[in-house]
């Protein structure tokens, strides 16, 4: 694999992600069978796979650089926002995700514009491909 990128495979993942969403609202109004636990399990699946990319900058680097802290405090928050949710969809009351997808929207601008790209500068191709190995 020349020149491997990492970046299309999570930019699209982040798509993936929004799918899921768009498919639970359809859902919570009888046209989908999509539920917060898939979305959920959807989101968690790709914290995950976002851990084995930034271990391994840290690890290749010896670095830990300071958004790395924050972007792993916003997938708690991710979690902790789709739980409310599905907590008031349980109770029969109104939701709205405006909150969260704005909050979607600000973190996935901070990945995709500075986070993806500085990793993709540091992580050789070879190591490139064992992360694509391990995620797909």
């Amino acid at each position: 694999m020349n020149n491997v990128n990492l970046i299309d495979f999570f930019v699209d993942d982040h798509k993936r992600l929004s799918s899921l969403l768009e498919h639970l609202k359809k859902n919570l109004n009888g046209e989908g069978l999509l539920s917060f636990e898939d979305v959920i399990k959807g989101f968690n699946s790709h914290f995950e796979k976002e851990d084995i990319l930034y271990s391994k900058y840290t690890k290749r680097t010896g670095e830990f650089i300071p958004i790395l802290k924050k972007i792993k405090k916003d997938h708690l928050i991710i979690i902790e926002k789709l739980i409310i949710l599905r907590n008031k969809s349980l109770q029969g009351k109104s939701i709205d995700f405006e909150d969260l997808n704005h909050f979607l929207d600000k973190h996935k601008n901070i990945e995709e514009r500075l986070l993806y790209p500085e990793l993709d500068k540091f992580i050789p191709d070879n190591e490139k491909e064992e992360i694509l190995r391990k995620i797909m």
